[in-house]
């Protein structure tokens, strides 16, 4: 089967072209995502956020238009599960299964990307890698509790570091900040620039409508209330000093 993941500077990890997400929209969708690069998706609600998520995530199909990863056409079914395998998602109500607990939780993506034939790794570094991620988002104190057991803002970090397990080439966060105070907003951009400036991942999709701080990443917009793409925003030039093995 062809490699779904070319060298880098081959394809650009994500490029989606002439999206029609709505059968009242006239206007289609086309923009991509470089590598190190954050692209922010913003618009109130209704304007079509959620709709292109799902269809970025594999969860539905747009009525018209094409998804590439990686040069390859997302609709393909032979590079489909390893390009799905290789997203890390984390949707505004956060998704955690309820009897796992919160390490479990974090820890799921290593089991089933081994599963699918990914990289091996022993119970011990997963679980360490596990324990690193919610520690640099501040739940390492809650790693043996339960989804239920903790407040909404915790779970939705828990999210977080699971969308950031080992493998994760592109992530799709949405609303990852919004309603989150000063000091979490703070960590989580802190640890997104970090991320993309160690090139643990290839690329971040924000789908938010909380643009505050943003400007701590390498962003891009896509207004979806204008069709726009304003100027980008320059890169930090600080050593985000994190590494996530």
């Amino acid at each position: 089967m062809k490699n779904p993941f070319p060298s880098k500077g081959q394809a650009v990890p994500l490029e989606f072209e002439g999206l029609k997400l709505r059968v009242d929209w006239t206007a289609t969708l086309s923009n991509h995502v470089n590598y190190g690069e954050c692209l922010a998706v913003v618009g109130p609600s209704g304007s079509g956020k959620s709709q292109l998520l799902s269809c970025l995530a594999g969860l539905k199909a747009p009525l018209m238009g094409s998804i590439r990863y990686y040069g390859s056409a997302f609709s393909d079914s032979r590079t489909r599960r390893k390009l799905v395998s290789s997203l890390g998602i984390a949707f505004h109500y956060s998704g955690l299964i309820h009897s796992l607990s919160v390490i479990e939780n974090v820890v799921l993506p290593y089991r089933c990307r081994q599963a699918l034939g990914g990289e091996y790794f022993s119970d011990e570094t997963i679980e360490e890698h596990a324990r690193l991620r919610l520690k640099l988002l501040g739940l390492a104190d809650l790693a043996e509790k339960y989804p239920h057991e903790i407040l909404e803002g915790d779970r939705r970090c828990t999210a977080l570091a699971r969308a950031l397990a080992h493998g994760t080439k592109i992530v799709l966060l949405e609303e990852p900040t919004l309603g989150m105070s000063t000091e979490r907003k703070h960590r989580i951009l802190e640890l997104l620039a970090a991320v993309l400036q160690i090139e643990a991942v290839d690329a971040i999709l924000l789908f938010t409508s909380d643009v505050s701080g943003l400007g701590e990443l390498p962003t891009r917009y896509l207004d979806l209330s204008t069709g726009a793409a304003p100027l980008s925003f320059p890169a930090r030039g600080d050593e985000a000093g994190i590494a996530l093995d």
